[in-house]
């Protein structure tokens, strides 16, 4: 992957150079030439006289004028472009010779710029990237053209993901509905495509049918989509660039991603009627778009299910090292043993593997119960083949060497991993030296110690293997920052015994050579790409992690403040569709009414542009619309494709009766939508907002009916747009859709309408299944039955969903709700 970006990297620099040398012959050698002709031959003394028109130098003359003339189109054609390609604007013809010059000429100066170099080098986005693109690059937003079954590409040499996605499907930036369509697929060598940058020669992915979202970029100027030459190996052969956004490496990537979801929808079961959870900053919610699709990897999910597997069945030894990779999982033990199925030993007995050729729910089925073998997994870094974990269990001690630089961002990435890794909750982790995260982040395994606690630690008994333990207990680890002082670590010197140990000084079990942003493992001998985050990821980390662990805020929720709708919407019902309506709340977005048909690779742009504008009320600014259909993708080239996919959306949305636009843009640079078009979601809103002043009859009428546009699954393929995400737009929308749930199975309880309250939670349920509103609503609808058991299976139901969540559980509210009623079932003298 390493040579196949610098070939892809000289070819963007020669490309610019080539550019560049074109443009200087174009700006200065040609006038120089004309001035220099038209000097070196005399204009005739009468240029109007019957013999001046004779003379060949008159005609020279009058064809040097006619090629000034063209030299200052073409000059100012290519300034245009210039302009345009520095400052995001250009009305050049997207594959004009111009536009082509200008677009390569502005990739050579932004990759040899100084600011660039260290963003090449760091192989990730730059903030004020980040900052334009509202709406990440995430993949699943496009779509591409309808295709023949069973199509399929081969893998290959140093191709990652995003490369096969241009190949096949003819944008790089669709390699998230490549991977979905593809993740757990075995391969014809035996092994499984389990993550999404770790590929080999010569397999064989399927290109999914259709893809939900966007059609491919229209009209995408040569150069300009992401991906292309040079920067979809941004990491330096890491392959997808995503990857570099945090510096966290493959695993710790997909763990923070699926820690982030995890924080969230803990906020959003345990909030109350009308609490909201905030909208991201730009920085966290582009990057989190970013990343959400590293977290749909199944790695981690095999590493998890092998350590479960292996916590049933015992083990030889202590753990040293944890390969993973697409054929197996791998553990190297210190002693030898025979290995039970389905684990599979290697010659010499030490090395046990889990192949992936298994079934991974067969395997988590065989797993159930069984607690983890050791917490103490700790990613240390990957090649091209795997990941590679090192078991830090009790007397082992990793030993950091390196310059102090160098050494802190590792311990800064050791420190996050141990923040996001599932496992590594069940781990007592004391730091000296480093900061431990806000409490509000809920990493109780990490905590802030003191030479006096190693005293005391190192005094205690051994903890005990985890097999033979009669109750869990959590395992320790101590991490030393190079500036803990001197007192920490002869502290730390008594603790072989008792916990591991990470460190940047003394002797350990094993030890770790950094260089730059590779480092070797000895005694292994592995040389690997470590995760070792700059300030700059840092603090995207720490960002994402402070927004997700953000709880929601009350909310006022207000009637709506179009009054002639609202009467109207009480007194008959939702309003009926507009004369064009974008349906987004069942399975694919589709819009209905309208003009005609549009071309297929336009299609699901115009309903993705429609989406967007309704879901900010019609009207958003050319920037905006921009920065979120496009991205990243094409940030030379948006402002001509949008003019592209505007036209398109007008011809497909037609003209009001009267004759006017549906889709207008207005001199101040602001795209809108005549009140004619609506959408499904506006409907639903209306009818929600239209309920809450209302009398209890006729909420319930409104709330039925809004909730009756509903089609499960609700958002099933508008989630996959990425601006949903960035902007935080699909949480508020689940979360008005649960409280008016909420409210309408309240005011059917109230009337002993038990059929619309069940009808009602399971609505809401089906978007939240961990939602503490709705679980109590149905726990007061069994307890209302007389159903006691039913009711407390309900809350045990609740209380394994918010445990699953990060081990939270229910409020007090809910258990004291659940011990009202069961004492009112019993009775004054009840048993």
């Amino acid at each position: 992957m390493a040579r196949h970006a610098a070939v892809s990297r000289r070819r963007e620099l020669r490309r610019g150079l080539v550019a560049l040398a074109k443009s200087l012959v174009l700006v200065v050698a040609v006038p120089l030439a004309i001035i220099r002709l038209w000097l070196a031959r005399p204009l005739p003394g009468h240029l109007l006289s019957a013999g001046s028109l004779t003379e060949a130098a008159f005609w020279l003359h009058v064809v040097l004028v006619v090629l000034a003339l063209l030299w200052v189109a073409a000059a100012a054609s290519l300034a245009r472009e210039l302009a345009g390609a520095f400052g995001g604007a250009g009305d050049g013809r997207p594959n004009s010779w111009s536009s082509r010059w200008a677009g390569a000429i502005a990739a050579l100066l932004l990759a040899t710029s100084a600011t660039s170099i260290a963003t090449a080098s760091l192989g990730r986005p730059t903030l004020t990237e980040l900052r334009a693109s509202p709406r990440a690059t995430n993949g699943a937003a496009s779509a591409f053209e309808e295709s023949t079954p069973n199509r399929s590409v081969v893998v290959s040499a140093g191709e990652c993901l995003a490369d096969l996605a241009r190949r096949g499907l003819g944008a790089p930036e669709l390699w998230p509905a490549l991977a979905r369509e593809n993740l757990g697929r075995l391969q014809p060598d035996g092994s499984r495509f389990v993550d999404a940058n770790l590929l080999r020669a010569g397999w064989c992915l399927e290109l999914p049918p259709t893809a939900v979202g966007a059609a491919p970029d229209i009209a995408a100027p040569h150069g300009t989509t992401r991906g292309s030459d040079g920067e979809s190996h941004a990491a330096g052969g890491a392959g997808l660039p995503e990857l570099a956004l945090v510096g966290l490496g493959i695993l710790t990537s997909a763990a923070l991603v699926r820690r982030l979801r995890r924080l969230r929808r803990v906020a959003d079961s345990l909030r109350a009627p009308g609490e909201r959870l905030g909208a991201p900053s730009v920085e966290a919610g582009a990057t989190e778009a970013l990343l959400a699709p590293l977290g749909e990897g199944r790695l981690l999910d095999w590493i998890d299910v092998a350590n479960h597997l292996l916590g049933a069945h015992g083990a030889p030894g202590e753990l040293l090292l944890v390969r993973a990779g697409p054929e197996a999982v791998e553990f190297l033990f210190s002693e030898p043993g025979e290995a039970p199925a389905p684990f599979r030993a290697r010659p010499g007995g030490r090395w046990w593997a889990l192949p992936l050729e298994s079934d991974l729910e067969d395997c988590r089925r065989a797993a159930r119960g069984a607690g983890r073998l050791t917490p103490c997994l700790v990613p240390i870094g990957d090649d091209d083949e795997a990941v590679y974990l090192l078991g830090l269990g009790t007397g082992r001690r990793l030993v950091l060497e390196g310059p102090d630089e160098e050494v802190s961002r590792v311990l800064q990435g050791l420190l996050t991993a141990l923040r996001v890794l599932p496992w590594a909750e069940e781990l007592d982790i004391e730091l000296l030296g480093l900061l431990p995260p806000p409490p509000e982040e809920q990493c109780y395994q990490l905590s802030k110690s003191s030479p006096a606690a190693l005293h005391a630690l190192a005094e205690s008994p051994p903890t005990p293997r985890r097999e033979t333990r009669p109750s869990w207990r959590r395992e320790p680890l101590v991490m030393l920052a190079p500036d803990a002082g001197t007192g920490a670590e002869a502290a730390a010197a008594g603790l072989n015994g008792v916990a591991g140990v990470i460190s940047t000084s003394g002797t350990g079990t094993e030890r770790l050579e950094v260089r730059g942003r590779r480092g070797v493992l000895a005694p292994y001998g592995l040389e690997l790409a470590l995760a070792a985050p700059d300030p700059d990821q840092q603090h995207l980390i720490e960002l994402l992690l402070a927004e997700a662990s953000r709880s929601p805020t009350f909310v006022p929720l207000a009637p709506s403040r179009d009054a002639p709708v609202h009467d109207r919407a009480l007194s008959e019902g939702l309003p009926v569709a507009g004369q064009v309506e974008v349906r987004l709340l069942g399975g694919a977005p589709e819009l209905r009414g309208r003009s005609e048909e549009a071309a297929p690779r336009d299609a699901a742009r115009v309903i993705e542009l429609v989406a967007y504008l309704v879901l900010h009320g019609s009207r958003a600014t050319v920037e905006e619309v921009s920065g979120a259909l496009f991205g990243r993708a094409a940030l030379l080239g948006a402002p001509r494709r949008l003019d592209l996919l505007l036209a398109a959306a007008h011809r497909v949305l037609g003209n009001a009766p009267d004759g006017r636009r549906l889709l207008r843009v207005e001199g101040g640079g602001h795209i809108e939508l005549a009140p004619e078009v609506s959408s499904d979601w506006s409907r639903l809103r209306l009818g929600i907002a239209s309920a809450r002043p209302a009398p209890p009859e006729g909420a319930v009428e409104l709330l039925r009916a809004a909730l009756g546009l509903l089609d499960a699954p609700a958002f099933a393929a508008a989630a996959h747009y990425d601006w949903l995400l960035a902007e935080g737009l699909l949480g508020e929308l689940r979360s008005e859709i649960l409280d008016a749930a909420h409210h309408l199975a309240t005011l059917a309880l109230a009337v002993a309408d038990r059929e619309l309250a069940r009808i009602a939670i399971d609505i809401g349920r089906h978007l939240e299944p961990a939602s503490e509103l709705l679980a109590r609503d149905l726990i007061v609808l069994h307890s209302g039955a007389g159903e006691a058991e039913r009711a407390a299976a309900v809350y045990a139901q609740l209380e394994a969903a918010l445990g699953e969540l990060g081990g939270n559980e229910p409020s007090t509210e809910t258990r004291d709700l659940l011990g009202q009623l069961e004492q009112g079932h019993r009775g004054p003298g009840g048993s």
